[in-house]
């Protein structure tokens, strides 16, 4: 769903932090015209990671999604790494969205069944908000632009404001 949200730039380039094993986000990217990189220490390969990481590192995205990734991270360490991989990608002049998925809402965190055989996995079951102050670690901006259901999406950059500013006024001669 955050995808579908975002306004995306034809010829960008998104870092996919925790993108998983499926094709669904770069299909749908590609078709917006956005080259999807996937980084997934646990679904992909080193080799694929390694080849990803020398794209989007220091800057290299103009995005980076991290979708229902943070809410199935049990350690806030390991989450926080996350995060801090997402501004990486995206430095200052980029922006990242981060989709959770709140579960129960309950906030307490439990092992769930993974969708492979013999697999468990993890969901904090936390509201998205609880994780606002994590993603502010790394990002000056940040702003929910959509709420769901079960889900949020909040959009995060580090872009000084007068350069948003800067962005939004019409080019001279172009009003």
């Amino acid at each position: 769903a955050a995808l579908k949200i975002v306004e995306w730039v034809p010829g960008s380039l998104n870092a996919d932090i925790g993108g998983g094993h499926a094709e669904f986000g770069t299909d749908f990217l590609r078709d917006q015209a956005v080259t999807n990189i996937v980084w997934d220490p646990f679904n992909r390969t080193n080799e694929h990671n390694a080849e990803s990481v020398g794209s989007i590192h220091s800057g290299g995205a103009d995005t980076a999604t991290v979708t229902n990734v943070l809410n199935v991270i049990q350690e806030a360490a390991n989450r926080d790494t996350v995060v801090a991989q997402a501004a990486d990608a995206v430095g200052t002049h980029g922006t990242a969205y981060f989709q959770i998925y709140e579960g129960d809402a309950s906030g307490r965190g439990r092992k769930t069944k993974a969708g492979k055989k013999d697999q468990t996995g993890y969901q904090n079951n936390r509201l998205a908000a609880t994780y606002v102050r994590g993603i502010s670690k790394h990002f000056n901006n940040v702003t929910r632009i959509h709420r769901g259901t079960r889900t949020s999406t909040y959009q995060a950059d580090n872009i000084p404001a007068q350069t948003k500013q800067a962005r939004e006024r019409p080019l001279p001669g172009m009003n």
